[in-house]
């Protein structure tokens, strides 16, 4: 997005509306901000009322020039409202309440407001498409996949085609595939995703939200056991990721693939034809740990662990706040494929103390807990292992 949609003309004339801060999670002068106005999917993008400092709108995930500057204006709207305590009409109100829930991490009571919203607009309401992404991403946030799952099953349909259409049915998707051990898991993806592949075909989505479409389809497919579908969605999702790669404006630009790219190619297990695009991130954008940290996952993948480490302790040196975690697993996944467990364990042991210690906003508990899994697992393998 900041590529691509930040820097569009339609949003310049909004510059003297909003104050703009781009700022970077990860880093540690970032961690009072997000302690105070804490981040849970990236892209975030937030307006906050200067007075009062709440949030006025949190919209996570992405979004087209025209979505966010309607977006903007929405939630200047919403400022407007509150100031005069009178909403437009009823949907608007409940719209303008979804909103401010949602700001403040209240995402259950914001799926409630943003279903009032729906169901006072109508199927013709002009913010049916804007209120239904909101819904799904609320609902998301909330945990609750199988409502999640089946709300886009029910607004999918009657839907415009577009870019939020493609966010709903990335979102369901991913809710309906995230219902492990649960009988309802199968239909619920039989039900969202011919909507998400019907998606992939619609024109000026952003390249993210495409590839997000490929990433929850071919986790679907993953889901309900069909490698080969899996397969096949890997080979297009690979196709297209080389394809935007390509046409990239900037190694930044096209470092932005690097991620799905590295995903599909292994899957297909293909990383090795991947290399070369991961190392010309990686020599283009030096001090980037992120550009540094799949480099070491490639080589990693293909058996290659001495270049894997050497890279990794690069990223490691670069690296800050939670993606630091990540890239000390990788660091301690490559010296344990060079047979040194011990150095391994201490490099688990140093990644578990360092993310303890950041703020409970950003501390990465997935990864987190992945080297604890890790650190027991090496130790029972290890001899002499605690």
């Amino acid at each position: 997005m900041r590529a691509t949609v930040l820097t569009d003309a339609r949003l310049l004339k909004l510059a003297g509306q909003f104050a703009w801060l781009d700022l970077d999670t990860e880093q540690p002068r970032s961690y009072a901000f997000v302690e105070q106005y804490p981040i849970e999917a990236w892209p975030t993008v937030l307006v906050i009322d200067p007075a009062s400092e709440k949030v006025l709108l949190r919209w996570m995930g992405t979004a087209t020039a025209e979505e966010l500057e309607r977006l903007l204006l929405g939630a200047e709207q919403t400022l407007r409202q509150a100031q005069t305590e009178a909403a437009a009409d009823a949907a608007g109100a409940a719209m303008a309440r979804g909103r401010a829930l949602a700001g403040e991490r209240k995402h259950a009571e914001a799926a409630l407001a943003f279903n009032d919203a729906l169901a006072a607009g109508g199927p013709r309401w002009a913010e049916r498409a804007a209120a239904a992404d909101a819904l799904l991403q609320a609902l998301a946030s909330a945990g609750d996949d199988r409502v999640c799952a089946g709300t886009a099953a029910e607004l999918l349909p009657g839907m415009e085609r577009g870019p939020a259409f493609a966010r709903v049915a990335a979102a369901g998707l991913g809710c309906a595939a995230a219902l492990e051990h649960d009988p309802s898991r199968e239909p619920a993806i039989r039900a969202v995703e011919p909507y998400a592949r019907r998606a992939l075909g619609l024109p000026d989505l952003l390249a993210d939200d495409r590839s997000g479409l490929y990433d929850q389809l071919f986790s679907a497919r993953r889901a309900l056991g069909d490698e080969a579908g899996a397969h096949r969605v890997a080979r297009e999702w690979l196709a297209f990721v080389q394809d935007e790669a390509r046409k990239a404006p900037s190694p930044l630009a096209r470092s932005a693939f690097d991620g799905a790219r590295l995903t599909a190619a292994t899957a297909l297990g293909e990383v090795a034809s991947q290399l070369p695009a991961l190392e010309a991130s990686a020599k283009a954008l030096p001090e980037a740990s992120f550009a540094q940290g799949y480099l070491a996952l490639g080589y990693l993948e293909v058996g290659r662990p001495a270049e894997a480490l050497e890279v990794a302790r690069r990223a490691v040196a670069l690296a800050e706040g939670p993606r630091k975690v990540r890239v000390l697993i990788t660091q301690a996944q490559a010296q344990q494929a060079l047979g040194d467990v011990e150095a391994a364990r201490a490099t688990l042991s140093y990644a578990i103390a360092f993310g303890d210690v950041l703020p409970e906003a950003v501390r990465p508990r997935g990864q987190l807990t992945r080297a604890r899994n890790l650190l027991a697992e090496w130790g029972r393998a290890a001899p002499g292992g605690d």
